[in-house]
């Protein structure tokens, strides 16, 4: 089997006719013109997504602060509740030595300190399981940014009632 070479004369190989320029149609400029549209809309859509982005993220930081507030106010509550607390025992324990000292006139102002405090001390509980509801509430929100910042081309839906 012998492999044969074809025969181009010299002359037509020397002889090339430059390219045509290509011919534009309408078609054509208007699927250039589509293709540019998408390449805008998309850059426009990308540096969109962006600012969203970060906006959702200083959200979830704000809602992290406000929840590290709301806990060490919680924390301080406590507190509070309890030192309220010892100081209406402290005074009950009063009142009722001076009672026992037979001292009535003594006991009485002791007894009402005793039960103010121990009101207090009540207030002091419910503001503090407020506190810490209002903390996971705001926790929640945070995740919820912080996550949403992540994806921001998906829809973040709205916020739950405060507590």
């Amino acid at each position: 089997m012998r492999l044969t070479i074809p025969f181009i004369p010299l002359v037509l190989i020397l002889e090339r006719r430059p390219m045509a320029a290509p011919r534009w149609r309408l078609r054509d400029a208007m699927v250039a013109v589509a293709l540019a549209a998408v390449a805008i809309a998309l850059a426009i859509h990308v540096a969109g997504l962006g600012d969203r982005s970060r906006r959702l993220a200083s959200l979830a930081k704000d809602y992290a602060g406000l929840a590290a507030m709301n806990h060490l106010l919680q924390g301080e509550s406590l507190t509070a509740a309890v030192q309220a607390e010892r100081a209406s025992q402290d005074l009950a324990e009063s009142a009722r030595q001076a009672l026992e000292q037979e001292d009535k006139a003594g006991a009485g102002p002791l007894r009402r300190q005793a039960e103010d405090r121990a009101a207090y001390a009540v207030r002091l509980k419910e503001a503090s399981e407020l506190w810490s509801r209002r903390g996971d509430y705001h926790d929640g929100l945070s995740k919820k940014y912080s996550n949403a910042a992540r994806r921001p081309i998906l829809p973040v839906w709205p916020d739950p009632p405060e507590p």
